[in-house]
């Protein structure tokens, strides 16, 4: 009989790519039109009739911004939703649970490269709301029997993607005809991901917490680990579509890299990104 798993947040970016990474097990997914996580009753409920062998909770709000301007909301949805979740789990017996979260909750680079044991330390109610959710992942995992991975992903690009990136403003910013704005020297770097690895992730991670000897609760960044610059991305877009230029502003604001040691996601699921920058560019310009 093959596995069953339900992702929540299924119709969104993210959810639709990890669907399709587990296209040989029996996936069934809900989003807010048909189960709002922060309705108790409705998940308890939907898990109860579903019983599935493990739930991917991917359903939640995106944006640093946007959280600043309601982070009651995204408190709301990302931690006490992610409550809601878990506690139908509990209830339902179902043993693997899988949570998205964000390399946003280290904040930035203190010292070297970030991993999993990396101080928290989120900069917007919408890091800090995976953070606590994070928190509850775990006490949930060591006190109910229940198999539990913990994502870290990077910053996302690719097709299928509402929420604004470097890689489409800048592109979008130079078929507009105006010039790229970085702040800084543009030498503060990021690391990026296509969502199909992401999704690849999310299937392994799955897996991992279905095999005999896993852990109660365990973590993983997952990023390329190769750094790219603001100024490199730029340099990208410019190059791809043969024409534009860029300015810098001297600032602060988002002036810090975020890097990281993705070792423990290559080495214990077994995963490793398979798109690289230059291509995630590629086809951020060919959707555009």
């Amino acid at each position: 009989m093959a596995l069953k798993v339900h992702i929540t947040g299924g119709k969104g970016f993210l959810g639709a790519y990890s669907a399709e990474a587990m296209s040989d097990y029996e996936v069934e997914i809900s989003d807010v039109d048909t189960l709002d996580v922060t309705d108790q009753a409705a998940v308890i409920e939907r898990m109860r009739e579903s019983k599935p062998d493990v739930v991917c909770h991917l359903a939640g709000l995106t944006g640093a911004n946007p959280s600043l301007r309601e982070p009651r909301k995204f408190f709301e949805v990302g931690c006490t939703g992610t409550i809601n979740v878990l506690e139908a789990c509990r209830q339902a017996e179902v043993g693997g649970f899988v949570f998205l979260s964000s390399l946003t909750v280290h904040g930035q680079t203190v010292g070297g490269a970030v991993d999993e044991q990396s101080l928290m330390a989120p900069r917007h109610p919408y890091a800090g709301a995976k953070a606590a959710a994070e928190l509850v992942v775990q006490t949930y995992a060591r006190c109910y029997e229940m198999k539990a991975a913990i994502l870290r992903p990077t910053l996302i690009a690719g097709e299928g993607q509402k929420e604004p990136n470097a890689v489409s403003d800048f592109t979008e910013t130079v078929e507009r005809g105006e010039a790229i704005e970085i702040y800084g020297d543009g030498s503060h770097k990021r690391e990026w991901l296509h969502p199909s690895d992401v999704g690849r992730a999310v299937r392994a991670a799955v897996d991992h917490v279905v095999a005999e000897g896993s852990e109660d609760c365990e973590t993983f960044i997952v990023s390329s680990g190769a750094p790219v610059s603001m100024a490199e991305i730029a340099e990208m877009v410019i190059a791809k579509l043969g024409k534009g230029e860029v300015v810098f502003q001297p600032s602060t604001r988002q002036v810090f890299d975020l890097c990281t040691s993705p070792a423990k996601a290559n080495n214990e699921l077994k995963w490793t990104p398979t798109v690289s920058i230059e291509e995630i560019v590629q086809r951020v310009i060919d959707m555009a």
